[in-house]
């Protein structure tokens, strides 16, 4: 079975390495790779609906990887006991 992708997937699986493709797939053993991966892509305009498509991941399963990667990000000062200070 051949897998069909939406273009703008197309034009990511085009873009990456086979290595970065494999890198970010679900199957991939090492997360936090994957998951810094996934973020780096997410921060160069990639949207996470194709993250999702390319990756095998959900699309809440993305979300999470990069809500979690920017919550870390934030100074030290704006969290207290690993909530953000509004």
């Amino acid at each position: 079975m051949i897998a069909q992708f939406s273009p703008k997937a197309q034009r990511l699986l085009e873009a990456l390495t086979d290595g970065e493709i494999l890198q970010i797939q679900k199957e991939n053993p090492f997360r936090r790779e994957r998951n810094d991966k996934i973020c780096e892509l997410h921060g160069r305009g990639v949207s996470q609906a194709t993250l999702a498509e390319v990756s095998g991941l959900s699309s809440t399963t993305i979300w999470n990887i990069v809500a979690k990667k920017e919550l870390l990000r934030l100074e030290p000062s704006t969290r207290r006991n690993g909530n953000v200070i509004s």
